[in-house]
């Protein structure tokens, strides 16, 4: 005998898909079952269950509806949002807004509607109750194509995040709980819709394709152990304020292969420096060295008179201009041999002056020293 025998579970959306297979596993457990979706579910009413067609978005029927079941079997434990659409599948901006309304309708005030009924239930009996909000893992994964499905499941999350904790002193314990990938009719709206709309259709295809699906039996087995199991004690490991579950793949299934990891890319050459050119345009005129050449080779003679008029001024005998314009030429910022000519008459001593300075400092011996040249 399972030990949730005789509690009482309510599922809604339990028509087919999920929540028909929850109910499923419920009633082998022995549990007492309020089922209830647009569509009336096959269950036959009794002293185990009872149905209704509900349409969730009405929040009248909603409340009627838990009432009944706690007239029925006098209370409720767990109470399963169930109820969910897909559609519209496609870009944000192309939706149809009254599916859009009727989307949102249904995937959040429908949990509203199934959440606040089942609070008000809990508030008035005494002992613990387990929320369970069937979310997805779209609520943090965004696929294109799927806005409003995406946003719905995260506003699911978010509801359930702030009921768990405004009713806690209620004894509530609330879940959103993404079930994995169960192969439903949702699944074969999703297999089937064009990549353009979808373009995240391949990898549900590949999973179909490989079987890599949870059984709703696998799933409804973890409400049982991990939401309904000793309802309001936290077991060793369990964190108070978990609220988000995701089910855990279930053994058996194909296992994911990871991809190798890629190989380090090859280090790139250097690259050779390019050769620039000046632009004479941009860059300022570069002094050239000009090297003229040297007169021809003059022995000078000595003079014996060492009178002062034999004595010539070294600075500008007449020797000098051989002498120093071609040194003062290889100094000459000049470019051509005209500008050079067409230098003023004074330069030239006063770059002799310049050269006397430099051969100075580097002690050359120079003819000029000696006594005049004639």
């Amino acid at each position: 005998m399972s030990t949730h025998a005789g509690r009482v579970a309510v599922v809604t959306g339990a028509s087919r898909g999920l929540g028909a297979g929850l109910a499923e596993t419920f009633a082998r457990n022995g549990m007492l079952l309020g089922l209830c979706a647009r569509t009336r579910p096959d269950a036959r009413d009794g002293r185990t269950a009872l149905t209704a067609s509900v349409d969730v978005t009405d929040a009248d029927a909603v409340d009627a509806f838990a009432r009944a079941v706690v007239e029925h079997f006098g209370r409720v434990d767990l109470w399963v949002n169930n109820a969910g659409v897909l559609a519209p599948i496609g870009p944000l901006a192309d939706a149809d807004p009254v599916a859009l309304r009727r989307h949102f309708d249904v995937n959040v005030l429908g949990v509203v509607h199934g959440t606040a009924a089942f609070v008000r239930h809990l508030r008035q009996r005494p002992g613990k109750g387990a929320l369970v909000n069937i979310s997805s893992g779209a609520a943090t994964t965004p696929y294109e194509g799927w806005a409003a499905y995406c946003a719905s499941k995260a506003a699911v999350d978010m509801i359930t995040e702030v009921v768990a904790r405004e009713e806690r002193s209620a004894g509530l314990r609330a879940f959103a709980l993404a079930p994995g990938v169960v192969d439903t009719d949702m699944q074969d709206l999703i297999r089937s819709t064009p990549e353009e709309s979808f373009p995240a259709v391949r990898r549900f295809r590949r999973l179909h394709h490989e079987g890599a699906f949870n059984s709703a039996d696998w799933v409804a087995r973890f409400i049982l152990e991990r939401c309904l199991g000793e309802v309001g004690v936290v077991r060793p490991g369990d964190d108070t304020d978990t609220v988000r579950l995701r089910v855990p793949d279930q053994p058996g299934r194909p296992q994911k292969e990871k991809p190798p990891p890629p190989e380090p890319p090859e280090p790139y050459p250097p690259e050779p420096e390019p050769e620039l050119e000046p632009d004479p345009e941009l860059e300022p005129d570069v002094p050239r060295l000009l090297w003229l050449p040297s007169p021809p080779e003059r022995r000078p003679e000595i003079s014996d008179s060492s009178s002062e008029e034999g004595m010539a001024n070294p600075m500008f005998c007449a020797e000098v201009p051989s002498l120093v314009v071609p040194a003062a030429a290889v100094f000459m910022p000049m470019t051509s041999p005209d500008e050079l000519r067409s230098a003023p008459p004074e330069l030239p001593g006063l770059m002799a002056a310049s050269v006397w300075i430099m051969l100075f400092s580097v002690s050359l011996p120079l003819p000029l020293l000696s006594p005049a040249v004639t």
